[in-house]
């Protein structure tokens, strides 16, 4: 997970003025001042209502292996949309526009499965048209992800405001496991916060979606699958360019 804050962020346009983006994307960047910028609803959004796409095919975006980026400034909003690789929007798609919350109001659908069109991002519940959109970046955020100073990467402190505010943004697997447990299971019509790779490395997260949800746990493993595969496509490329 690459930080999204204006100073590290050098290339993203800093003119004050809204920014609309693709046809059919009903969502407007706006600036913020100091702390940077936002991404707002255009028009009102219903709980589980896809808002963005996260397409792999999508001129507006590149991927990187990790460990080509780890080590570099974060001037860039990423995602480890699969093992082992970044997608790397650009200024002109809106995701790298969305900030953080510990109390998110949108995020990852059947646990980030790679559909024709890519990742959904959806509403959580209902979003009023002018209202901010929020990810929490931690269930989208790898262990092995590292910082400028050789260690996990995260935000300290967290600056979101909300009363359930975790004070610092780290990786999935930092979460205290009630939380990972909840990420990972339905959530009124949403099933599957966390992006699948990153539950693995958790076998009480896998083994309670496993417990709880059984009728939704093959979904998962399609869900996980979808990552693999891209990821598997994508080492082939990359070992052939380097």
């Amino acid at each position: 997970m690459l930080s999204l804050n204006q100073q590290l962020n050098p290339q993203r346009p800093r003119a004050s003025h809204d920014r609309t983006f693709a046809p059919g994307e009903k969502v407007i960047a706006r600036h913020l001042g100091e702390i940077g910028w936002g991404l707002f609803a255009a028009v009102d959004f219903a709980a589980g209502e896809t808002i963005l796409w996260l397409n792999p095919k999508d001129s507006r975006g590149r991927f990187a292996a990790w460990h080509t980026t780890y080590n570099q400034t974060p001037s860039e909003f990423g995602i480890l949309m699969v093992p082992g690789f970044y997608w790397l929007p650009d200024e002109t798609h809106p995701f790298c526009y969305i900030n953080h919350s510990c109390d998110e109001n949108c995020g990852f659908i059947h646990w980030g499965r790679i559909e024709d069109q890519g990742l959904r991002i959806v509403a959580y519940r209902s979003i009023r048209q002018g209202e901010q959109f929020f990810l929490d970046y931690a269930l989208m955020t790898a262990h092995y992800e590292i910082g400028l100073d050789n260690r996990m990467w995260n935000i300290t402190p967290c600056l979101c405001g909300s009363p359930t505010c975790r004070h610092q943004v780290a990786a999935f697997s930092t979460l205290p496991p009630s939380h990972q447990v909840a990420a990972a299971l339905p959530n009124g019509p949403v099933a599957g916060r966390v992006l699948a790779h990153l539950i693995p490395s958790l076998p009480h997260v896998r083994d309670a979606l496993r417990l709880h949800a059984p009728s939704l746990y093959m979904d998962y493993l399609e869900a996980l699958q979808s990552q693999i595969a891209c990821a598997s496509s994508l080492y082939c490329a990359y070992g052939a360019d380097s």
